[in-house]
């Protein structure tokens, strides 16, 4: 039996497609999103890093008021803490989830990584356009004022800052491996998914390849806004309180916005958020 010239224009129409997504190479030249537009610049002489381009935007109830980035150096012996940040994206479903990660050195300076889908100007995410190699990967390299106080300001999602335990070499060793994939992927790009490339598997990865502990890649890959569970039920949060009781006291979204309207960043910002749920 022949087949019917529907099929035939379907499997022309697939192999056209896929062939298109073979040739498609990732960039780092295209007309970037403004909070896309640069990639952060590691430069590291044994413990001390230099940091060209974090990401510093200030923002208001109607979007972003400031657009600025700044240089840093911090010390790798100095990092000894650790947040995760956990937002969801549905008010129905708890799948769905954005997370990233924030380092604290010693006082209340800190420095949050956020592994994102890089767009171009005018462009939206999309979770199907995520898996067709329609966006490369980044690491947006920030104040947590900025990564968190984004998130809060420009949504109504809940925001959760759990406080990771750890060793101070655990610490270091993560934010290291951070600090190298952020740098290789200015000159090695890559593309995002939505499924296998995306911010909870490259965090993820990161843990481990240094932690005994070993997070379960579904949750990454499928539904990342259990991993709240999960980091709880492997013991790796700083706080031994129920599911629901944790994530009462570590829901930082109204400090956030008031931190915002108070007008703080960097450090004061991050202090707000230690302050916010240390009353609880």
């Amino acid at each position: 039996m022949r087949p019917r010239p529907s099929t035939l224009v379907a499997a022309l129409a697939v192999a056209t497609f896929g062939g298109w997504l073979a040739l498609r190479q990732p960039s780092t030249t295209r007309t970037w999103a403004d909070d896309h537009e640069r990639l952060a610049t590691v430069t590291r002489r044994g413990d001390t890093v230099r940091l060209v381009n974090v990401r510093d935007f200030r923002y208001g109830p109607k979007g972003v008021r400031a657009r600025q980035w700044h240089d840093r150096v911090i010390r790798l012996d100095q990092v000894d803490r650790a947040w995760f940040v956990l937002v969801p994206l549905s008010h129905s479903l708890r799948a769905p989830a954005h997370s990233f990660v924030t380092f604290g050195f010693g006082d209340t300076a800190t420095l949050s990584f956020s592994v994102e889908a890089r767009r171009e100007a005018g462009e939206e995410y999309g979770v199907v356009a995520g898996m067709l190699r329609s966006f490369e990967l980044v690491y947006v390299v920030a104040e947590e004022s900025d990564n968190l106080g984004r998130r809060a300001t420009l949504s109504d999602h809940p925001i959760y800052r759990f406080p990771v335990k750890g060793t101070r070499e655990g610490f270091r060793t993560v934010l290291a491996d951070m600090l190298d994939r952020a740098e290789s992927l200015r000159t090695q790009p890559t593309f995002y998914h939505t499924i296998w490339n995306n911010c909870t598997s490259n965090l993820v990865a990161h843990v481990n390849r240094v932690s005994p502990t070993k997070l379960p890649g579904i949750v990454a890959a499928v539904m990342p806004g259990y991993a709240d569970d999960v980091i709880r039920d492997l013991d790796l949060v700083a706080d031994s309180l129920p599911a629901a009781a944790l994530r009462a006291r570590y829901r930082v979204d109204a400090a956030a916005r008031r931190a915002v309207a108070a007008g703080l960043s960097g450090a004061a910002f991050s202090q707000a958020m230690h302050d916010a749920t240390a009353a609880r």
